[in-house]
């Protein structure tokens, strides 16, 4: 699995959209999601963030290889979800990634 980074180790992978997990069933699986930064309030000062679930579940701890293999597989399958919302509206990443 693609380790966080700093403070966030939810974060699986940075950028806008970013790739997070949040814990389900009391820590036993992760479900991804996408974050969108929006923009930032001025009048409140925060973040203006939109989440979106994948609905794509990770186990917490996986103990064979198996369940290791299928991990990656889950978040590779979510990176390439995430990079076809970036490019769906780009004729250029199109043209040149897919």
């Amino acid at each position: 699995m693609a380790e966080t980074r700093g403070k966030n180790k939810n974060l699986i992978e940075a950028g806008n959209p970013r790739l997070l997990r949040k814990p389900v069933k009391q820590g036993k699986e992760y479900s991804l999601y996408l974050e969108y930064q929006m923009g930032y309030n001025h009048d409140t000062g925060t973040s203006v963030r939109k989440k979106e679930s994948l609905s794509l579940y990770v186990m917490a701890s996986p103990r064979t290889v198996g369940e290791r293999q299928k991990v990656k597989e889950t978040i590779e399958l979510a990176k390439n979800l995430n990079f076809r919302l970036i490019c769906s509206d780009n004729a250029s990443c199109k043209a040149n990634y897919l």
